[in-house]
């Protein structure tokens, strides 16, 4: 039976929008409306240094796979390159039209995904090199995914369109169907072989690649659906909603097995430790929870 203890929680003076571990564990990033990106040290809770630059709310954060670097991404239009000891600002990338949405970065930690109010989504390297522009969605993009090795991207958007992309060809390969309203979230599992996605039907839906095939729905929330998330070893999927709870699921078969009640409202931001240990969850309510999980004996 899995079991979840808090251990911390935080606060930013404005909605927390993300949440990312370090690759050790050892640092906790998490960013919000107040246009800052907030570093915690995620055994004790205590706010290390806060990175200030963005001139309007910051919606994902993501280290680089050997922790100096951190990425932020806001609606201002841009994404930012930190340095993690320094806490300055090495690089601005720009090129979105509108504000940016959604943002991702894939599991080895070489390539980047930004979605914005312009309809696109952009790919990124490690490095801030422009990557390629996504082209096929005709409304703003509220999440975007990156498969481990780098092969897919997936985009969920208010049009209703949850679309499978060729990272290299920057070519559509699937539409996938099966949500009764607009995708909001989405995530690959870390082998590749299974996508998540949540939707403003209240329903967490598990996919099957390439084919694109619906494997299961997952019910239980009972609003929209904000955000999901694999963790790095593959065994659990959390969702985290409207309704203000986060629920785990096993990865592979879609069981579920704990629901976490803490956020007052909407729940937009999930992270993990790279053990599966401690998991992260960033609220509407100002608040980010750090819970650690484990199983009762």
């Amino acid at each position: 039976m899995l079991t979840a203890k808090l251990l911390h929680t935080l606060t930013h003076p404005n909605s927390a929008y993300g949440a990312a571990f370090s690759p050790d564990g050892a640092l906790l990033a998490t960013v919000s409306m107040d246009n800052t990106v907030k570093l915690w040290n995620a055994a004790t809770g205590e706010e290390k240094a806060r990175l200030k630059g963005h001139g309007d709310g910051v919606c994902g954060v993501a280290f680089s796979s050997d922790g100096k670097r951190l990425f932020s991404a806001s609606l201002d239009k841009t994404v930012k390159i930190w340095n993690v000891n320094s806490g300055s600002a090495e690089a601005t990338l720009g090129g979105h039209q509108q504000y940016i949405e959604s943002f991702a970065i894939s599991a080895d930690g070489k390539w980047l995904a930004t979605g914005g109010h312009d309809n696109e989504v952009r790919l990124w390297s490690d490095n801030g090199s422009p990557a390629g522009v996504l082209k096929g969605h005709t409304e703003a993009i509220y999440g975007v995914a990156i498969s481990a090795e780098g092969k897919y991207v997936a985009s969920a958007g208010n049009d209703n369109q949850l679309l499978l992309w060729d990272f290299a060809a920057a070519k559509k390969i699937a539409e996938l169907k099966g949500h009764s309203g607009p995708p909001q979230c989405v995530s690959f599992h870390p082998d590749g072989k299974l996508l998540a996605s949540g939707g403003s039907d209240a329903k967490v839906k598990i996919w099957n690649l390439p084919a694109g095939d619906l494997q299961t729905t997952l019910d239980g929330h009972s609003q929209l659906v904000k955000c999901v998330l694999y963790s790095p070893r593959g065994k659990y999927l959390a969702s985290g909603s409207v309704d203000g709870s986060v629920r785990l699921y096993d990865a592979r078969i879609g069981t579920h097995l704990l629901t976490l009640e803490g956020h007052k409202n909407t729940v937009y931001g999930l992270a993990f430790t790279a053990d599966d240990r401690l998991l992260a969850t960033a609220g509407y309510d100002r608040t980010i929870k750090v819970w650690e999980l484990g199983k009762k004996q």
